[in-house]
C-alpha cells in the first residue's frame, strides 16, 4: 500500500512540474530561462516547486505583474481538473493567493 501511495505522490509531483514548465514555456523562452535561473538561487528547480510554491512565486517576481498573473493563471487552469486531489488543491490555493 505504501508503494502505491508513493507512486501517486510522484505522479502528482510530475504533473505539477510539467504544468509549471509548460506554462513558463507558453510565456516565452526568455521567461522560462530566467525563471529556471532564479530557481537555482534557492538551490532548486521546477521539480521542487510542488513542495515549495513560494520558490516559484519568488522566481517570477521580477517580471511585470501582468506576466506573473498570466503564468499563475495558466498553471491554475491546467491543474483545475485535478483539484479534487488534496495536494494539487493546496498547491492551487497557494499560488492563487499570490496573484
Amino acid at each position: 500500500m505504501k508503494n502505491e501511495e508513493f507512486k501517486k505522490s510522484q505522479m502528482k509531483k510530475a504533473l505539477i512540474s510539467f504544468v509549471i514548465e509548460q506554462s513558463l514555456i507558453d510565456a516565452g523562452d526568455e521567461i522560462f530561462e530566467k525563471t529556471l535561473k532564479n530557481l537555482k538561487k534557492f538551490d532548486s528547480d521546477v521539480n521542487d516547486c510542488n513542495q515549495h510554491p513560494d520558490y516559484l512565486i519568488k522566481s517570477i517576481t521580477e517580471f511585470p505583474k501582468k506576466t506573473r498573473e498570466q503564468i499563475l493563471l495558466s498553471i491554475t487552469k491546467k491543474l483545475e481538473e485535478f483539484d479534487y486531489q488534496p495536494e494539487i488543491n493546496e498547491f492551487i490555493k497557494i499560488i492563487c493567493c499570490k496573484q
